[in-house]
Order: structure tokens, then sequence, then C-alpha cells
């Protein structure tokens, strides 16, 4: 599935606490990315990260109202992870 950055990304329930978002890196197929979704409201979302800190971050919208977070960065082959 294109999800606007090349990724395959897997599409979840939004406001589901405790799930793990998952994305594939662009560069290697069998690397995954993992964030586990704590809680979110209409503008951020918090998610744990690989150091177990729980951080913030503004959900962002596709054109077509699809919403995802970046908390790896927005560099170019940055990995999306879509909420709904």
């Amino acid at each position: 599935m294109y999800c606007g950055k090349l990724y395959l990304c897997e599409t979840i329930k939004p406001n589901t606490m405790n799930t793990i978002l998952k994305a594939r890196s662009i560069g290697d197929s069998e690397l995954f990315f993992t964030v586990t979704l704590v809680k979110r409201n209409e503008v951020s979302a918090w998610v744990i990260l690989d150091n177990n800190v729980e951080s913030r971050f503004k959900i962002k919208r596709t054109f077509d109202g699809r919403e995802f977070i970046m908390p790896y960065g927005t560099y170019s082959m940055a990995p999306a992870f879509y909420l709904a």
C-alpha cells in the first residue's frame, strides 16, 4: 500500500491505547520501525520510542485526511506512522 512516502504501513484504529505502530524502511524491506501509541487527542499523539521515554508529537494530516506522525524527524527517508 502506498502511504505517501513509499512506505508500506499498517492502518490501525485511532484512539486505541498501547497500540504498536509499524512502518517499513524504504532502504531495507525487512527492517521495521516500531513505536507504541500511549494516548492521543485531536492535535497530539504520545508515543514510546526506542529509549522507553514517552514523547509527544504533532499529528499531521494528508490532503485526503489521513493522520500520521513522524517521531524520527522529517528528513527524506524518515518513517511515517499512520494513525487512521
